[in-house]
């Protein structure tokens, strides 16, 4: 799991960062690896499809407060 702080956003570390973790998987022979994203942050789903990602069906989670 990665992120970046509000201050230091839109400054192509999150790009870069989900990059060498695409060359570490692919430098120790990984065939596929998944990203989580949450619906509304823009930002990383359009890295995630610049990078080659491709959106599979969502899954729907539940929570009950008791």
């Amino acid at each position: 799991m990665t992120g970046v702080t509000a201050p230091y956003r839109r400054r192509g570390i999150a790009f870069t960062l989900k990059l060498e973790a695409i060359r570490y998987a692919k430098s120790r022979s990984f065939t596929v690896i998944r990203a989580n994203n949450h619906v509304v942050n823009h930002a990383m789903l359009t890295i995630n499809a610049t990078l080659g990602f491709v959106l599979e069906p969502a899954r729907v989670i539940l929570r009950k407060a008791l």
